[in-house]
């Protein structure tokens, strides 16, 4: 059995729900026994990761929203970057790139930021782009 270990970053309770319950029905006991920790913001995702590498239980992949409060996943990025980036695999989710986006895809794989998909993108994909990631 493998273990896998989720930080899920998003402020909002219903897509978290899903994510979560993408997760569990994409990385199936008995193969895989997946811990999942929520977050609402980067500053709550920051002390996850930093509890879960102080009890030696990294986790595997940080999966983030952009739009958040207190701190957004491109301020939790920039953080990210100085302890975990060799270390964890991060995933960035948009909303979507809409008719006038803040940031292009581009602008953000420019920053350093690999795994990006829009959340329209990853009702289809994200179980491929994480087993791309963590299994093969």
């Amino acid at each position: 059995m493998r273990e896998l270990n989720f930080i899920v970053v998003d402020d909002d309770p219903g897509w978290v729900h899903w994510v979560k319950f993408y997760l569990f029905k994409t990385f199936k006991p008995p193969e895989y026994r997946l811990e999942i920790k929520t977050a609402s913001h980067g500053s709550d995702a920051l002390m996850l990761l930093e509890q879960a590498t102080e009890n030696g239980r990294p986790p595997d992949l940080v999966l983030s929203d952009t739009n958040m409060p207190r701190m957004d996943g491109l301020e939790l990025w920039n953080s990210f970057l100085k302890n975990y980036k060799k270390s964890i695999p991060f995933v960035l989710l948009f909303s979507g790139w809409g008719e006038n986006p803040k940031f292009t895809k581009d602008d953000v794989r420019a920053l350093g930021i690999e795994h990006i998909l829009t959340k329209e993108e990853a009702e289809i994909n994200l179980g491929s782009l994480i087993s791309k990631i963590l299994i093969t």
